[in-house]
C-alpha cells in the first residue's frame, strides 16, 4: 500500500499538499436534489457532492504524475463513501480552466481502479459554448437507488430548463 500525504482537517474535507508543494482540497458538502415524484411541490433528497481541487506551487510548470496524492485523494473518498453507505454522492467536473473533460476521465479511471461496490452514472451536456460533465455514484444495492438516479436526472433537466428560460 503506498504512503499517504499527511490530512490537515478544512472545511467540510481535508487539505494535503504534495512534494511538489501543490495544495490538494478534498471535501464532502451537502447537496439537495429535486424530488421528482413531487412535481407540484418543491421536496428535495439530501445527498452529498464529493470534489477537489488543486492550487498548483508553481502553476506554469507542467503538473506531473504523482501516485501519492493520487492514493491520498482516494483514500479520503472511500473514506467519505464508507462513512456514508446508504448516500448517493455527486461528481461535478470542476472546468474554470477547460479541462473538465480530462478531470471526467480521470476521476473515471480511478473509480475503476478502485470500486467493487458502487457504480457510477456520468453525464455530458453541451449548453452553449458550455460542457458539463458530472457523475453519481450510488452503492449497487442501494435500496433507494433509482429514487436518487430519477432525482439526480430530474434535477440536472430543472437546470437546463432554468437557463434557457433566462
Amino acid at each position: 500500500m503506498l504512503s499517504l500525504y499527511d490530512l490537515i482537517p478544512a472545511d467540510e474535507g481535508y487539505r494535503s499538499i504534495n512534494n511538489a508543494g501543490d495544495e490538494y482540497y478534498v471535501y464532502l458538502t451537502a447537496y439537495s436534489l429535486l424530488d421528482s415524484r413531487h412535481l407540484n411541490e418543491e421536496f428535495y433528497i439530501e445527498t452529498y457532492m464529493l470534489g477537489f481541487n488543486c492550487k498548483r506551487c508553481d502553476p506554469m510548470q507542467k503538473q506531473r504524475y504523482d501516485a501519492k496524492s493520487k492514493a491520498t485523494i482516494l483514500s479520503i473518498f472511500k473514506g467519505f463513501l464508507i462513512q456514508y453507505p446508504d448516500n448517493a454522492f455527486l461528481y461535478i467536473c470542476d472546468n474554470q480552466d477547460g479541462l473538465s473533460r480530462n478531470r471526467r476521465i480521470l476521476f473515471g479511471r480511478w473509480f475503476n481502479e478502485v470500486n467493487t461496490i458502487y457504480e457510477r452514472h456520468h453525464t455530458y451536456i453541451k449548453y452553449g459554448k458550455d460542457n458539463w460533465y458530472s457523475a453519481i455514484i450510488i452503492k449497487m444495492d442501494n435500496v433507494n437507488k433509482q429514487i436518487y438516479l430519477d432525482a439526480y436526472n430530474y434535477t440536472l433537466q430543472q437546470m437546463l430548463d432554468s437557463r434557457d428560460n433566462e
